[in-house]
């Protein structure tokens, strides 16, 4: 499913399995974007959004921790569903944000503004999510997808390229990266080593930040040979930190004669403890134009004396930690590897032309990568949308490449499923991984229409996933989504009703996910004491798959053992406890539930228990039609009170023409083991208005000779709307404003 931009509901989590570049945290801090390059309609790279997608119901908070006039975001997202949240579109009065209010410029140290509260927060409640950063600009534009938990650290590397200037005619287009800080009293250290940096020139310095605030750093020149390279960042205490790069409006051949493309490239970096030695390249659909460098790959190293190698071959050592190595590619892949872990950034582009982005490299060591991706198609019909994967493949152990799925969800709901087939994919000699073929790649693109949202899934094996989106000659975005880290074996509980008060609480007997990630097949197994309990086992729809769903037939506590079995590791098992309390019933009647102002009503709990439940405490809450509480009361069962009582209570006088509505709420909350369980019940009472009937006699004729005539007067006041007078001689009249004529027949003898 897909949607743009709405708010709020539940579900809950114990611990959570990396699931694509997913995660429940994601920080990130926005760099400065050409204002010129894009004019009129398209500056700053706007528009400027965020995408959030999710394969479980979760709700999803945006906020800037140092900024106190933002308003956090609250966004309910479903099963599947994919949410694009529009910060800034020029022209668009109704924008959320104003760029200036997005963007952390590299600033003077000696002025104010230099440390600037615009550090975002994204926080999934319940289950991991995909976000990332987009500008969506016509013709300079890429993404960021975040890292996550992934994307913090204490000890970074700080590299973009050197070999393309950024565009001169521009005059506001720079490369640098942006900082933000996770934890106040951040002290950040930046070593710029040969890098000449705006304000700060070439000598460390440090940099305090608080939680959310930011800073920008950028290089003093726009020449190729200047940009940032190998400039080293640290932090104290082990206060993590988040770093984006950017290199803004790249000045990239179009053709092999006269043409010249700008576009952006991008990315946030991994700390050092997440890059690795060993990486394979996939190129992208980039014009290969010898005057200017082809296609390329930008090494950067974290260690002295590092020795890199080009399938297989030595090509470069490099002595010293932060040293820099650009590679031509030449083929469709490439093996690189390094005797010590480096950083590795690619810039590539799609559409045959010269149009980039940029994309740092998830390393293929150890056991990386994901079983499931979620990525979205834009819908600009002029831009390519080609899918680089690259997949572990051990044909001895595992079927990698029999067992690539995707499914494409178009913006009408029709979806459809596709299988990748093993000569869809070329081996890798020597080593145990795949790459789609460069023909695969289109024939996919094919399959996939514009607006539409793609799942990518292979539960026997890990792979990496990169997209490259993008056209000829109107920009293109380049970003991998699969997990950097090198994971095992987590998992999750997801039920419906939640407790009240404390995570791992589940109410009513109602059914329960269990959801574990990381392995390629699963065993699930209760536990009762020390050993296993099938009885229990039973209870679960299946037993050998990764989302089993658990049927309790009565209250207790429950612990779970799931196996599971990857294909980088044997086995490996994790416990998880829930503990399921059976509910109470709220009820109440309400006597009567209609009537006139001033009314008064009767209320009698009707509530049920059911063994094993103890009340705890109940809570009534009156609302107006606002929504504004007009009574509260909160009490426990110190009280002494049985399950069923009666209370009254007399609303607040009706002085207007209309009925008026109230909401009456009984929140009941039970004990139970490790916590209660809450239960709700409402009702509605309507109070019509208030009626004072009151009259006045004009020019006071109320004493005079037969016959006399008598004008009348209405001053009554509320729900005024029928009148009837009645003059006291058997006369009536039904009109609000009346006259009578009185007369004396009396007759006397005199």
């Amino acid at each position: 499913m897909y949607r743009s931009r709405l708010i709020l509901p539940l579900l809950i989590l114990i611990h959570v399995a990396t699931y694509s570049q997913s995660s429940k945290v994601f920080w990130f801090a926005a760099p400065t974007i050409s204002t010129s390059h894009g004019l009129p309609n398209w500056p700053n790279g706007s528009p400027i959004k965020f995408h959030l997608t999710t394969e479980y119901p979760t709700q999803v908070t945006i906020s800037r921790p140092a900024d106190p006039t933002f308003t956090p975001l609250l966004i309910n997202l479903a099963a599947n569903e994919t949410e694009v949240v529009t910060l800034f579109k020029n022209g668009d009065p109704n924008s959320l944000m104003n760029v200036g209010d997005i963007q952390v410029v590299p600033s003077d140290p000696a002025l104010p503004g230099y440390q600037q509260n615009k550090g975002f927060l994204i926080e999934s409640s319940n289950f991991p999510i995909t976000a990332y950063y987009e500008w969506d600009s016509n013709l300079n534009r890429d993404i960021v997808p975040l890292k996550g938990e992934n994307g913090l650290g204490t000890d970074f590397w700080v590299s973009t390229q050197n070999q393309w200037p950024n565009g001169a005619g521009y005059g506001d287009a720079y490369n640098g990266f942006v900082i933000v800080a996770t934890e106040d009293n951040t002290t950040v250290h930046i070593n710029p080593g040969t890098t000449n940096l705006n304000y700060f020139g070439t000598a460390p310095f440090s940099v305090t930040l608080n939680k959310g605030q930011a800073v920008a750093y950028r290089s003093t020149g726009i020449a190729a040979g200047t940009h940032i390279q190998g400039i080293h960042v640290t932090t104290d205490d082990n206060k993590k930190i988040s770093i984006t790069i950017y290199d803004d409006s790249v000045r990239k051949r179009n053709n092999l004669t006269t043409g010249i493309s700008y576009d952006l490239c991008a990315d946030q970096i991994v700390p050092v403890e997440l890059v690795g030695q060993d990486y394979i390249i996939m190129k992208g659909d980039i014009l290969d134009s010898p005057v200017d460098g082809d296609e390329r790959v930008f090494i950067t190293t974290t260690q002295p004396n590092t020795t890199i190698s080009v399938d297989g071959t030595p090509v470069q050592t490099i002595a010293n930690a932060g040293g820099y190595f650009s590679y031509e590619l030449v083929n469709y892949y490439t093996y690189l590897s390094a005797n010590k872990p480096i950083y590795v950034f690619h810039i590539t582009g799609s559409g045959g032309g010269g149009e980039i982005g940029g994309a740092l490299l998830p390393t293929i060591d150890g056991c990386t990568g994901s079983n499931r991706v979620t990525i979205k198609r834009n819908n600009n019909s002029t831009d390519d949308f080609l899918l680089n994967i690259m997949v572990r493949n051990d044909p001895a152990n595992y079927d990698a490449i029999n067992s690539f799925t995707y499914t494409v969800t178009q913006s009408n709901g029709v979806q459809n499923t596709y299988s990748l087939v093993p000569s869809q994919f070329e081996l890798l000699p020597g080593h145990h991984f795949a790459v789609l073929s460069k023909v695969a790649r289109n024939t996919i693109m094919a399959t996939i229409p514009l607006n539409s949202v793609v799942q990518v899934v292979n539960d026997n094996a890990r792979f990496h996933l990169g997209i490259l989106n993008g056209g000829r000659s109107n920009g293109n975005k380049y970003g991998y989504f699969s997990d950097y880290s090198d994971i095992h074996i987590d998992a999750a509980i997801q039920g419906s009703k939640p407790s009240f008060v404390t995570m791992g609480i589940y109410c009513n007997l109602d059914p329960i996910q269990l959801v574990a990630r990381g392995g390629r097949s699963y065993e699930w197994h209760a536990i009762t004491g020390n050993s296993y309990d099938p009885s229990i086992t039973a209870l679960l729809n299946h037993a050998n798959i990764a989302d089993p769903i658990f049927d309790p037939d009565a209250q207790g506590t429950y612990v779970f053992r799931v196996i599971a079995a990857g294909e980088c590791y044997s086995k490996d098992s994790i416990d998880i406890t829930l503990q399921v309390n059976e509910s109470f019933e709220a009820n109440f009647s309400i006597d009567p539930d209609v009537g006139c102002s001033p009314h008064s009503i009767n209320i009698t709990t009707l509530c049920k228990s059911f063994e094993g439940t103890q009340y705890r405490s109940h809570e009534w809450i009156y609302e107006d039609e606002l929504g504004n509480t007009i009574y509260h009361e909160l009490q426990s069962n110190d009280a002494g009170l049985p399950y069923n009582f009666q209370r009254s209570y007399t609303f607040p006088p009706n002085t207007s023409n209309a009925v008026q509505k109230y909401r009456i709420r009984l929140l009941v909350d039970t004990d139970g083991v490790g916590g209660g369980c809450g239960v709700e019940k409402d009702k509605t009472v309507q109070v019509k208005p208030e009626i004072h009937a009151h009259f006045n006699v004009l020019n006071n004729d109320t004493i005079g000779c037969q016959p006399l005539l008598v004008n009348f007067a209405d001053s009554s006041y509320g729900d005024t709307s029928n009148f009837t007078w009645d003059f006291g001689d058997h006369s009536q009249s039904f009109d609000r404003n009346t006259s009578h004529t009185y007369y004396n027949f009396d007759s006397v003898n005199a």
